[in-house]
């Protein structure tokens, strides 16, 4: 009878992987390569009805030699030169010199933080031989640890794994490391958490899969969203092991893990979700190191191992601090971001449940409200598992099952925390006293949260023979159905979607919290596999290599130019462009590319008495044009400026190369520039190099 079961489940989890693969196929361009994977995936799985024993073992196996295993694929990886980032988009806004396509998948325009801010920043620090001061694109400075914690020469470099392979290796090589280390170093780490919370190690790889591939962590998967809970996770796992471990060898490998981990954290530098995700791991970490008290014993010569790494950690950021000082107070003097308040309150019941748009982002960017970025989700049953709690938290304690509860208790009343913040709000004053009043990306950390409960939920109903009442499993599930199908009738007008397939995904949800209560394992974690794979694996692009960056024709011509005489760059004329960070990548001084915070030596130059301070005294995007009129600065967008420049303010910035999308030669001439044009592409695009009289 059993293993007419298990051939059942097997046979529908077939039907599971044959329609994955047959609706990311057809919904997603460029997907070709999802036909022999999911075919491979399906003769493994069938495979099972004869050696699901055998299949068993492998995995177990291949559980245990994770980190060799995990290397290897890394190394393999990093030589292909493989990356998620979207950079071909850029081959829509200039000429390229040869063609670069994605191997599986598309890009995303709208994710401009990473490929136009992020990776021309990294690109720069190769010019900058990876000082952590550059005048690459400003003329007073910017310090680029704050500058998305790029590679840079320093002890930080302890925290900074990421980056490693651009210091080493440069560019090309580093982007692939990039994106490759923090995906296979987040499964990895994930994995490891999960097996503190669960101590289930099959399950444990499901969860951190379920948790990486989560809409919300591929879409802010770089630049520094992801980070934040990279390192959150990872200083409870550290931590946790710091004071577990025994050995003096293993406790000096876990210091110096410690002392990476915490500066990683530190120089996420995203308060907004630092704050309660740090608070979240210290508090699961106590409570996790009190439920294994009696496999562990603190004793006296530890304290020399906790101040090593406290000492440790304070060379690290004390060096990043006293050399970045004016830097960082300039930072948190900006009117964006340095200067917010939030006190919660802003949030939709509807929000506490995963966004059902979350299953079409990756194959539409056509949203009518926001963008997939901003209204991505992680994906997870949070509300009907908070509800189902106390009927769990009974049945535990009626089997006398130890351990277990802690952590369940602790993730539940963070959750409860997480939504009165989101839904009701804090006064002022406890806002400012928890900190909280720095968190305006609440609903992510939620999200986290309500993932992280739901997966310690569904472990205890795998592992324990809890017998729970089938009536009670269907009232709890009708219930969630009503709510979350009501929710999902709001969900209309965000994308061109039917009304009908978001139903049917709620329904798909509602499924799986029946079948995670009646045990249904193999069923619910294939069901939850299928709804990671649609919604999250699906984000990103596998690209190859850097010629997204490097091969256009206006990069070359710039590239000769620097070489012959090195000078100050400016774009103009082309409002909303991004040339002027791909210039940046590629080794050209460019003074509108994103500044992190304001260039005070720039804006002195021609706003002496800070009169547009307001306007530029931010994290900004910078778009210029040139204008008769005196020079002025507005602020399009909290991080975005319009720069009108007088012409004869040219000369106060130092332009040796301006590049217009418009015929200015006229005006130049007028304004008494001696000039000559160098460059002049079909889209508009020429190089005027300026000579000043010395």
């Amino acid at each position: 009878m059993k293993r007419s079961v298990n051939g059942s489940q097997i046979l529908l989890i077939d039907v599971l992987i044959v329609y994955t693969t047959w609706l990311i196929a057809c919904s997603l361009p460029n997907s070709v390569l999802v036909i022999p994977f999911g075919a491979l995936v399906l003769i493994l799985n069938t495979l099972r009805l004869k050696w699901d024993k055998q299949i068993h073992s492998i995995f177990n196996w291949m559980i245990r030699y994770r980190y060799p295993i995990a290397l290897v694929i890394f190394v393999l990886c990093v030589l292909l030169r493989l990356h998620g980032s979207s950079i071909n988009v850029v081959q829509n806004y200039l000429i390229a010199s040869k063609g670069s396509s994605n191997l599986f998948g598309v890009s995303h325009a709208i994710r401009s933080d990473e490929y136009d801010v992020q990776l021309p920043y990294y690109f720069s620090q190769y010019y900058n031989a990876y000082r952590e001061t550059s005048y690459q694109m400003s003329l007073s400075g910017q310090d680029m640890i704050l500058g998305y914690n790029s590679p840079v020469w320093s002890l930080t470099l302890i925290g900074k794994p990421f980056v490693w392979g651009y210091i080493l290796f440069g560019n090309e090589i580093g982007l692939s490391w990039y994106w490759c280390m923090k995906l296979i170093l987040g499964i990895l780490v994930m994995y490891e958490m999960m097996v503190i919370l669960t101590k289930q190690s099959e399950f444990s790889m499901f969860g951190a899969f379920f948790i990486i591939f989560s809409p919300a962590m591929q879409w802010w998967f770089s630049p520094h969203i992801y980070d934040a809970f990279f390192w959150g996770a990872a200083i409870f796992v550290v931590g946790y092991h710091f004071f577990a471990a025994s050995g003096t060898w293993q406790k000096f490998g876990f210091t110096i893990l410690a002392v990476g981990a915490l500066t990683g954290y530190v120089l996420a530098l995203f308060p907004s979700l630092q704050i309660p995700l740090g608070i979240l791991a210290l508090v699961m970490m106590i409570v996790c190191l009190y439920r294994d008290r009696s496999e562990w014993k603190w004793q006296k010569k530890d304290w020399l191992w906790l101040l090593a790494g406290g000492a440790g950690l304070t060379v690290v950021l004390g060096s990043f601090v006293l050399t970045a000082q004016d830097a960082i107070r300039t930072l948190s003097e900006t009117v964006y971001p340095g200067h917010r308040v939030s006190t919660g309150g802003n949030c939709h019941w509807s929000d506490l449940f995963t966004n059902l748009s979350n299953m079409f982002f990756p194959y539409t960017e056509k949203t009518k409200i926001s963008n997939p970025c901003e209204l991505c989700t992680f994906n997870h049953l949070g509300p009907v598992c908070l509800a189902y709690f106390p009927y769990l938290a009974y049945k535990i304690r009626k089997k006398k099952i130890r351990n277990v509860l802690p952590a369940g208790i602790v993730l539940a009343a963070a959750l409860m925390i997480e939504i009165i913040f989101m839904i009701i709000g804090f006064p002022v004053w406890l806002a400012k006293a928890t900190l909280f009043s720095y968190v305006n990306r609440m609903p992510l950390v939620y999200g986290y949260t309500a993932t992280l409960f739901t997966l310690w939920t569904m472990s205890v109903l795998i592992k324990y023979p809890l017998k729970t009442k089938l009536w009670i499993n269907l009232v709890y599930t009708f219930g969630f159905g009503v709510i979350y199908l009501h929710a999902a009738s709001l969900y209309d007008d965000q994308l061109a979607v039917s009304h009908q397939a978001y139903l049917a995904w709620a329904v798909v949800f509602v499924l799986a919290f029946l079948l995670m209560t009646t045990r249904r394992r193999r069923l619910v974690t294939a069901l939850m596999i299928m709804i990671t794979a649609i919604s999250g694996m699906t984000v990103n692009p596998i690209a190859h290599g850097t010629d997204g960056v490097t091969e256009y024709k206006i990069v070359e011509a710039a590239e000769k130019l620097n070489k012959k005489k090195d000078g100050y760059w400016l774009t103009v004329n082309d409002e909303g462009g991004i040339l002027q960070n791909i210039l940046l990548a590629n080794g050209s001084k460019v003074l509108n590319a994103v500044n992190f915070y304001p260039d005070y030596g720039k804006w002195k130059a021609v706003d002496p008495k800070g009169k547009y301070d307001d306007a530029y005294n931010r994290y900004a995007h910078q778009s210029v044009v040139l204008t008769d009129k005196k020079t002025s600065v507005k602020t399009l967008t909290p991080d975005s400026i319009l720069v009108s420049l007088n012409y004869q303010d040219l000369k106060k910035w130092h332009v040796t190369y301006l590049v217009s999308k418009s015929e200015i030669s006229e005006k130049l001439t007028e304004y008494g520039y001696q000039y000559k044009e160098t460059y002049h592409d079909r889209l508009g695009y020429r190089i005027y190099q300026l000579e000043y009289d010395s």
